[in-house]
């Protein structure tokens, strides 16, 4: 069949955003075919001549008419139905195309600004070629030619057009690998600057010469997660135990790394789609999807390393049996890593042995320890691996010692690993208790569409858990934070992931461990009974939008004791359902205190008994001791709860009962019943005159509030001695009795 009779002539499919590529496709596909001037409007629809004939005129109509029409059909069956379906209004392809361009030319400041920080975030990844990176750039650059200005003098136009491209070849050299640095360094030093198009030349020939580009006989392997075939330990995907490469491999390295296809790349690939809103085709992905919130965030810069295997008869990849272990072990224990290296990524690491093969172990190692079997499952590291790969290196190692028969202890070594979203899933079959040990820092994904399931670390349905080691969660919440849709307003849940999340985790401890710069809350703890947490280090800005240090919440018999806490929310807020609560020896601050709720706001909550809060100091926090509960709730009630013993500094409501929280000026009631609470031995200083505020519901007023020994300074902006602090009470019964400087409330 002639070419130009095809239904659908180019592959790429307009989605809107992939515009430019399409209509460069296109317009080279109809100039071929000398059908150009029917889109540009030159060539016009015939109007019979004075000496034409009608048969004469109708034929020559039909000629244009088919070809109209046969354009026409072409840029419909290269659109999807949503685009396609609105050309029904259009006589001609002139005004077809006319109508695409206006939609999806224009560029605004917000497609502009999205545009030019995915250009800046543009880098070369390890083994790229540099004719392989150029489309990357050359694409963005494209979708922001039509936001440049037009320039009706030529001298301005030639002006702007020679910064444009001392503009873009700054850009590209910023993006390229410092393998350039030195050809990097001499481009910019030159006066004049090259063009862009003599620097790519003058790279490409140092490319050359370098040997970037790998030769035909050079086998690579992936160092991705090694497969687990049968009777076989390690082993390299498209290798031989020969050494040779496999059948199929000699033509992967012109394939499309997306369908494996051998007639285009992935910056072409027709069937490649968007991860966020499914739509297929080049140009349009989910890192610059325009329906997808979070397309700003940095992703890895590379999902793998690459490893030369030598092709030499005398050294071939040998696949090591499982028998082999024990006399490795040793060997695997004391290698110690490549020298000046700081570990980025994770999953597994390749050795190279004395005996002259690689080695490919993955997770578990067996020691014998004390007449007993001890398994040490430790998590081990790649130099640059994706973070993906290093969540899975988590999650494996973790089952792995969970489903084993004899104690088991995961370990996560000194280093720095990136990971995103990870899930420790019980019940286990090790003796109880399984070991955690964090001894390195795990960072966190900045891209929140990573994250599905709204959680960073999240452990559950376990018994018997120990989570320790001096190691540190790094949240990188402060790239994150500007996309808190709260806004700082209490009726609102942020979709912002907490850092760790217990749920169902039962006589478990937690120690010793450092979080920072939650994305969200900083720790939960739900459904749990008999969990005790201490010495921790929770550090986040004041500034920082929900990001309470410990929320508990549906839990009995949790032990929070000698941590320190500091965050842009409360240092540890007591959700509904916790009963025998024990929180002692905390330093707060910054942050909005140690706070028992909110209660209230969702229908199904359960009461709060038996908190004890203790030998606590709070300096700069912008509440002390408080209990905050809903308008409108369910009945519920709040009941035996102790703060004693408590030092505060410059707090600004010290003692706060607040039964109209996130609900001011609105109607209603709260339907918390607040009960037998006791404020013991609480001193210190305040930055307000109202020293205590108990507002109460005047639905169900709180009872038993009994105030012993108060005792706080001022130390606002008004002069001290002007000042007299007060307790304000609203639907309160409350005594005060011992110590007190404030004037209490007449009930």
């Amino acid at each position: 069949m002639d070419r130009s009779e095809v239904a659908r002539p180019i592959i790429i499919t307009l989605d809107g955003p992939n515009y430019i590529p399409w209509s460069q496709a296109m317009s080279s596909f109809l100039k071929r075919r000398k059908l150009w001037r029917y889109v540009t409007g030159d060539i016009k629809a015939p109007t019979q001549g004075a000496a034409e004939t009608p048969t004469e005129f109708i034929v020559r109509l039909e000629e244009w008419d088919s070809k109209n029409h046969q354009i026409i059909t072409w840029i419909r069956n290269t659109s999807i139905p949503s685009i396609s379906l609105q050309f029904g209004r259009f006589n001609t392809a002139h005004t077809i195309w006319d109508f695409l361009a206006t939609r999806y030319t224009t560029a605004d400041l917000a497609c502009q600004y999205q545009l030019l920080t995915s250009l800046c975030r543009q880098r070369q990844d390890p083994g790229q070629s540099i004719s392989a990176f150029l489309p990357q750039i050359y694409s963005i650059w494209d979708q922001l030619t039509p936001s440049e200005p037009k320039w009706l003098c030529a001298g301005d136009s030639t002006l702007f057009a020679t910064y444009r491209d001392q503009q873009r070849l700054i850009l590209f050299l910023m993006g390229l690998s410092d393998i350039y640095e030195p050809v990097r360094a001499s481009l910019l030093h030159r006066i004049p600057l090259p063009t862009l198009e003599q620097a790519i030349s003058e790279l490409l020939s140092e490319e050359t010469r370098l040997g970037l580009i790998s030769s035909s006989h050079v086998d690579t392997a992936l160092a991705a997660p090694v497969s687990k075939g049968r009777g076989s330990f390690g082993g390299s995907r498209g290798f031989s135990t020969s050494g040779t490469q496999s059948s199929g491999s000699a033509s992967r390295h012109n394939e499309c790394t997306f369908c494996h296809a051998t007639d285009h790349r992935l910056l072409t690939c027709p069937v490649r789609f968007c991860q966020y809103c499914r739509k297929k085709g080049p140009g349009h992905y989910k890192s610059d999807c325009p329906n997808n919130p979070t397309r700003r965030y940095t992703r890895p810069q590379s999902t793998a390393a690459t490893v030369e295997v030598s092709s030499s008869a005398s050294t071939p990849l040998t696949l090591i049996d499982v028998s082999d272990l024990p006399a490795l072990v040793q060997q695997i224990l004391s290698a110690s890593a490549p020298p000046g290296r700081e570990a980025m990524d994770c999953f597994q690491v390749t050795k190279k042995f004395d005996f002259n093969f690689n080695f490919n172990f993955t997770l578990s190692l067996k020691l014998l320890q004390k007449e007993k079997l001890w398994i040490a499952f430790r998590v081990r590291v790649l130099w640059r691996m994706a973070s993906k790969e290093c969540a899975q290196a988590f999650i494996q190692a973790f089952n792995a010692a969970c489903k084993s028969n004899g104690a088991a202890k995961v370990v996560i070594p000194p280093g720095t690993y990136m990971s995103g979203e990870v899930f420790f899933q019980g019940p286990c079959t090790t003796p109880a208790p399984i070991t955690v040990e964090v001894q390195g820092t795990v960072l966190a994904q900045t891209d929140l569409s990573e994250y599905v399931n709204g959680q960073w670390f999240a452990i559950q349905n376990i018994d018997g858990l120990i989570l320790e080691g001096g190691g540190t969660f790094d949240g990188r919440g402060n790239e994150s934070w500007q996309y808190d849709d709260c806004g700082g307003k209490a009726a609102c849940n942020s979709r912002l992931p907490p850092s760790l999340v217990f749920n169902k985790v039962n006589n478990s401890l937690l120690q010793g461990i450092n979080l920072v710069n939650s994305k969200g809350f900083n720790m939960k703890i739900c459904e749990s009974y008999n969990f005790t947490a201490q010495g921790l280090n929770i550090s986040a800005p004041w500034d920082s939008p929900n990001t309470d240090g410990i929320h508990i919440s549906r839990s009995d018999l949790v032990t929070v004791s000698s941590s320190t806490i500091g965050t842009g929310d409360d240092c540890i807020s007591i959700g509904e359902g916790s009963t025998n609560v024990s929180i002692s020896d905390i330093n707060c601050g910054p942050g909005h205190g140690i706070s028992i709720g909110s209660l209230g706001k969702r229908p199904d909550e359960e009461d709060v008994r038996g908190i004890i809060v203790t030998n606590c100091t709070l300096s700069d926090t912008t509440n002390g001791a408080r209990i905050k509960t809903w308008h409108q709730s369910p009945q519920l009630q709040a009941s035996n709860i102790v703060f004693e013993n408590i030092v505060m500094n410059n707090v600004r409501n010290p003692i706060f009962i607040d039964q109209n929280y996130g609900s001011k000026n609105k109607p209603g009631s709260s339907n918390v019943k607040i009960s037998d609470v006791h404020f013991k031995n609480i001193r210190g200083t305040t930055i307000s005159n109202v020293a205590v505020s108990l507002n109460c519901s005047h639905t169900v007023p709180c009872e038993g509030v009994e105030l012993v020994d108060i005792d706080f300074k001022y130390t606002g902006k008004i002069t001290a001695q002007d000042v007299t602090l007060t307790a304000a009470c609203e639907n309160a019964k409350a005594t005060f009795s011992g110590t007190q400087n404030i004037s209490p409330c007449v009930v």
